[in-house]
């Protein structure tokens, strides 16, 4: 109990810095959001990288830059952001795989440039994805409706599983998660999207709980998929950028999954 409550303390206290900072930000949009994106993406990417052989690889830096690069296009260059972003993406792969021809190591050139993209992928795919929801008219409801979504699942998925769990979820990737505290954290993050509707017009009761039906399936999916790459490089944590409380990627890897669901449920339903 003393170590729930320790751990409870850690995330109260990261809270009460965070929220109030990416809560501006995010409200004052444009430059200032596309900021709080990019710099967030970058310190992701770097500790993404950190956790596969691109380690201590000088090409790491391409897909970093790249990431920040991008994750606030949408919010800086909302007439072109998709061609900008295209040419960012040919260009660091045209960069990794010049580096790599002329620095080596070439015989495992492949695999490093793989892991170069899928970084890429994982981190400012859903960077931009929350980008372009901000930049819709409604879009500061949109975006927040992910973080508070994400988030209250998360800490739901915590507490249940701490204090209610019994059956292990996947114990060769997480150890410390639970179906209890799965389905525990998929109701608190239901009733956060249909709270965050009930501030907010913007978004509709419906809305709202299909929201937190798509958080309840992606958001584990990629906590589980972050503590995957983690287990496979023998670490604990993405970083120590929140102490005890874990790192960028720790923070962000369920948001990340969850605004892509979030946009492509926009696009095909709201069109």
């Amino acid at each position: 109990m003393r170590t729930l409550a320790r751990e409870l303390a850690v995330r109260v206290a990261v809270a009460v810095v965070a929220i109030p900072i990416v809560g501006v930000l995010l409200w004052l949009g444009d430059g200032y959001a596309a900021a709080l994106l990019a710099s967030g993406g970058a310190i992701a990417a770097y500790e993404y990288y950190r956790l596969t052989p691109l380690r201590g690889a000088s090409v790491r830096w391409i897909g970093i830059a790249a990431t920040a690069g991008l994750c606030g296009l949408p919010l800086v260059a909302p007439d072109n952001w998709a061609s900008i972003a295209l040419v960012i993406l040919v260009m660091a792969s045209m960069a990794t795989w010049t580096l790599l021809l002329a620095y080596g190591p070439r015989l495992e050139a492949p695999a490093h440039a793989g892991h170069l993209l899928a970084g890429l992928a994982f981190v400012a795919g859903g960077l931009v994805a929350l980008a372009v929801l901000r930049a819709r008219p409604d879009g500061l409801a949109w975006s927040a409706i992910v973080l508070v979504t994400a988030w209250a699942n998360d800490t739901g998925a915590f507490l249940g599983g701490k204090l209610l769990g019994h059956h292990l979820l996947l114990p060769s990737v997480s150890p410390g998660k639970t179906r209890e505290g799965l389905a525990i954290g998929a109701l608190v993050g239901v009733a956060a999207a249909i709270a965050t509707h009930l501030w907010c017009d913007a978004i509709s009761r419906e809305d709202a709980i299909m929201i937190g039906i798509i958080a309840a399936v992606l958001g584990p999916i990629g906590d589980l998929s972050k503590s995957m790459l983690k287990r496979a490089a023998g670490a604990k944590d993405s970083g120590r950028l929140f102490l005890a409380h874990g790192g960028m990627l720790d923070r962000i890897d369920a948001v990340l999954f969850d605004s892509v669901g979030v946009l492509g449920y926009l696009t095909l339903i709201h069109r």
